[in-house]
């Protein structure tokens, strides 16, 4: 057995992803995991989904920091004698990712609830997974404009989670996320009228 760990990350370097190599080691009976044969894979997606969500709501708090972070900086500076943030397509940017951000916390909250419920909406999850992450990067690349010289120099916070692009590929890229949502709502609209993980509307 060997480990590794990378000599850099494009963020999150503070926690660094580990590499594991396995060669020939045997397992004894007794040292499977969950004790039971054929259980493996149902342990594991549940891990995966667990995992997901996760990353959604990492993405939905960081969204919230950085709205947070910039709507300070545009209160606080001035141009042309009043503050940043009296400006309509200031005030227009920071509303649009204010909705974003807002709509991908209402569907990791419900994905997570059915989830603490004891049901695994899979396909919400995904979406929340898919949703989440390409939303935080849309509001890391708003509050980075938003944020001019401070956004690309210095220590400010903001451009150092604008890394939250790596987000975007955990737990299933979003090209593998959208494919597989895709391919769930047309198997199950033809299998049974309706979207998968679907609300009932009566």
């Amino acid at each position: 057995m060997s480990t590794r760990v990378p000599e850099l990350m494009n963020g999150h370097a503070e926690g660094p992803v580990g590499e594991i190599d396995l060669n020939s080691v045997p397992v004894a009976e007794n040292g499977l995991l969950g004790g039971v044969p054929g259980t493996g894979l149902a342990a594991a997606m549940r891990g995966i989904n667990h995992a997901r969500l996760h990353v959604a709501a990492t993405c939905v708090g960081q969204a919230t920091r950085m709205l947070e972070e910039t709507t300070r900086h545009v209160l606080n500076r001035h141009q042309f004698g009043a503050p940043l943030a009296e400006l309509g397509v200031v005030q227009a940017q920071l509303g649009r990712c204010y909705s974003e951000m807002e709509a991908g916390r209402a569907l990791a909250l419900d994905a997570a609830r059915s989830f603490d419920a004891g049901t695994v909406p899979r396909h919400r999850i995904s979406a929340a997974k898919l949703y989440c992450s390409e939303m935080v990067g849309r509001v890391a690349d708003q509050c980075v404009q938003l944020l001019g010289g401070e956004g690309i120099v210095g220590p400010h916070p903001v451009p150092r989670m604008w890394r939250a692009r790596t987000l975007r590929i955990y737990e299933g890229a979003s090209a593998i996320h959208e494919r597989n949502l895709g391919r769930a709502m047309t198997r199950s609209v033809a299998a049974e009228g309706v979207l998968p993980d679907s609300y009932r509307v009566r």
